[in-house]
Parts: structure tokens; sequence; C-alpha cells
């Protein structure tokens, strides 16, 4: 009866201190630029989105562009896709992809605003600023 009873509170005591992962989820806004970023851990991934959002505020600065730019990356860190997925999209400055890219969650337009969304192992940064200057700049062509 003690033993059972000693099993059960070291169980007891051991479910206490157990922990479970979950991932990380950043959001930050710099001037128009948003950004939202879900990794699993403290990857360099969450640097390099933080010098994009920063660095496309400028382009958009530059640009003359002052509605809202949503830069959405969900990386890919357990490499569940085998290519990485870039989408451009015209007035839709809403979080799109952060349920995950099968979620039957649907997501209204806002009707407003551009979007690079990345679902993708590793960013390059120079790769993604050419997307947003190229989103602006095309803006007009796109309508």
């Amino acid at each position: 009866m003690k033993s059972n009873l000693f099993i059960i509170l070291i169980f007891f005591i051991s479910i206490t201190y157990c922990n479970a992962h979950k991932d990380k989820v950043i959001q930050e806004t710099y001037g128009n630029v948003k950004i939202y970023l879900k990794t699993g851990f403290d990857y360099s991934e969450i640097n390099k989105i933080m010098i994009i959002g920063k660095l496309s505020e400028k382009i958009s600065n530059q640009l003359k562009y002052r509605d809202t730019i949503m830069i959405e990356y969900i990386h890919d860190y357990t490499k569940q896709y085998l290519d990485d997925l870039y989408m451009l999209e015209y007035n839709n400055s809403n979080n799109k992809l952060m349920f995950g890219i099968k979620s039957n969650y649907a997501i209204e337009s806002n009707e407003s605003g551009l979007a690079v969304r990345i679902y993708a192992k590793n960013i390059n940064i120079v790769y993604i600023l050419k997307l947003v200057e190229f989103i602006i700049i095309n803006k007009e062509n796109n309508k």
C-alpha cells in the first residue's frame, strides 16, 4: 500500500515539472509594416524577420507607399513541406497562414494593403526585400 502511494506521489510530482513545447510567435510593427513570425525555437529567423521589417519600412517610405504591408512568415523548421512557398497578395493585409496552409479556417480580406506571405525553412533577406519592392511598384498594375 505504501509503495503504491509512493509511486502515485512521484507520478504527480513529475507531472508538475513537465513542460510542453509551444511555438514562438513574434508580432511587430515598423511604421506601416507589420511582421508576423511563427517558429519553434530561438532561431536566427527571428532576427532576420525583424531586419526585413525595418528595411521594408524604409523601402515603403522611399516609394511613398502609405498603406499597410504585412510580412507573414511561418518557419517550416520541421521541413513539413518539400518546397518553400512565397505568396504576394494585394488588398489583404490580414494574417492568413497563422493556422497553417491546410487549415480550414478562412480569413476574410480587409480590402487594403499588401502582403508577402512566406512558408519556408530559411529566408533570404535580400530576396524578401525585392519581393516587397516588387509588390509595391506593381500594385497599380494588379488591381
